[in-house]
Parts: C-alpha cells; structure tokens; sequence
C-alpha cells in the first residue's frame, strides 16, 4: 500500500500553469488578509483557508518549476520559442545583429538626452549642461555614422570592398574617440575646477551603480574574448560602448562621492574625480590613436596588395 503511494508521487506531474496561477491568487488573497481588514467579515475558517491553499499551489508551482527545468533547459525553451518568430531569433543568434539593434536602441536614448540637456542648458544659461549636451552629441553622431556604415555594408557585394569599408569605419571611431576625449576633457575641468558633479538619490545611485558595473564588465568581456570573432564596424560598436561605460563609471563616482561623503570633504572630491577624470580620458586618447593606426595600416596593406 505504502509502495504504491509512493509510485504515485513519483509519478504525479502537476500543471505548471495552473499551479503558477493558483499560487499567485492565493498568494495574493492571502497577503490581502493579513494586510487589510477586506475578509473581516467573514468568518476566520475561510483565512485558513486561504492560508492553506497558498502553501498548497506555491508547493506545486515549485515542484512543477523543477520538473519542467528538468526536462527542458531554460535556454532550450528560449531557443525554441524563439526560432518561431523571425526577428526574435535573429536577435536571439546573430550577435551583429543584435549589436546594430542595440546600439540603436541606445542611440535613440542619447539623442532624446543630448536634446534635453541642450534645451536645459539653453533656458537656464548653463555651460556645464551645454558641455554635456555635446558630449552626447558626439557620442551619437559616432554611433549614427557607424550604424550608417554598417547598414552600406549590406549592399555591397564584392568582399575586398566590403573589408576597406569596414576598415574606414573602424578610423572614423578612431576619430570620434578623440572628439569625444575634448568633451569629456571639459566635463571633468568644471567637476574638478568649479565643484560640478551628478546628484542623485542613494537609492537611483545603488541601482545606477550595478547597471554601469555590468556594461562595463561586459564591455571588457567582449574586448578580450570576441573581439577576433566580429567585423570592424561590430567592434567600432562595442569599443564606442566601453568608452561610454567608462564615462558613465565616472559620473557614478562623482554621484556616488556627493550621495554618501557626509563629512562634506571637497578636496578629496576634487582630487578623486581629477584622477578619474584623467585616466578616463587619457586611456580614450590612446584608445582612439591606437584605432586609427591599426585602420590606416590595414586599408594601406590592402592598397598595396590590389
């Protein structure tokens, strides 16, 4: 008797979603009881009630969670799903792709804040919003141009073009590193010189931190990884997006020192953003003559092989 009792566990396979949504009902009427006086009325028996079930449909949902996790991997499932629909799974495999769609996204974000801060430095006479606005200038006229490139790409057939043209691409990032450097060089002049800075809630900080940590580790990721897998223009992509990382590290100190310094020591401010603030853009400088080194010998190799 006991034996078969246990085959049957075994063998029982609750509904994943059923099980799902019954432990998000009760769950919920169950908080509802505890927290409000809603089910004061009735009697104390239906609270039990509700209580019992919660325990009941979330034990099932996990079990079923686990079961399904089991058979399927989530990243077969999400693969599965995926191939159903065309853009999703090439969003999903492509990895250039899914970098231009990305970068596009993110351009959009930046010319919507180089626009706003722009119009705020125009309306309240202030330089320091000015002087951002054009480093996000610069920052998506860089992606713009190499999105435009990569989109001339596609319609080229002959594979040595192809190449010269991505390459070109790969020296004008170059070159919109160091314009984006002469910018930045200005942010960090009024943060050091005249005590500018990003003020945020503790709490936006925290959350702005993880995120800017993340992009950046990617970032560096990629740099040392995939690097040789992808073209040129992909890899213009990315580096523009480890130097605005790395700006985005240093609007996190400058909120981070302003958010959490209560003993209100200026000069240590001052002297912690300065060598942010330097080595940030000095290591762009590099990063962005490097660039357009590596892409002038390429190009001229390849003129001197045709």
């Amino acid at each position: 008797m006991m034996r078969e009792f246990i085959k049957r566990i075994k063998n029982f396979r609750p509904p994943l979603v059923l099980s799902v949504v019954g432990a998000v009902v009760f769950s919920t009427l169950s908080v509802c009881a505890v927290a409000t006086d809603w089910f004061a009325p009735f009697p104390k028996v239906l609270r039990y009630v509700i209580y019992v079930c919660a325990v009941a449909f979330l034990a099932l949902a996990v079990w079923a969670t686990v079961l399904f996790l089991v058979k399927v991997s989530p990243r077969q499932q999400l693969l599965y799903m995926a191939d159903k629909n065309i853009f999703i799974a090439k969003l999903i495999r492509d990895f250039s792709y899914r970098t231009m769609m990305t970068t596009s996204a993110s351009l959009i974000f930046n010319v919507l804040l180089a626009a706003t801060k722009m119009f705020a430095g125009w309306y309240y006479s202030s330089v320091w919003l000015v002087v951002l606005a054009g480093y996000y200038i610069i920052l998506c006229l860089s992606k713009f141009l190499l999105l435009q490139y990569g989109k001339k790409q596609a319609r080229l057939g002959d594979r040595k073009t192809v190449i010269v043209h991505e390459w070109k691409a790969y020296r004008i990032c170059g070159v919109m590193l160091l314009m984006l450097t002469l910018f930045l060089q200005g942010v960090v002049i009024m943060i050091v010189r005249y005590g500018m800075g990003f003020s945020y809630n503790s709490i936006v900080v925290i959350a702005m931190a993880a995120y800017d940590f993340y992009c950046l580790i990617s970032a560096i990721v990629y740099m040392f990884r995939r690097r040789k897998n992808h073209s040129p223009i992909v890899n213009s992509l990315k580096l523009i997006s480890f130097a605005a990382s790395l700006v985005a590290i240093l609007s996190l100190q400058t909120a981070m020192l302003s958010a959490f310094d209560t003993n209100g020591q200026a000069f240590f401010r001052q002297i912690m953003n300065g060598i942010t603030g330097t080595a940030v853009c000095v290591f762009l400088i590099v990063l962005g003559v490097l660039m357009i080194i590596k892409a002038t010998k390429e190009l001229g190799r390849r003129d001197i092989n045709d």
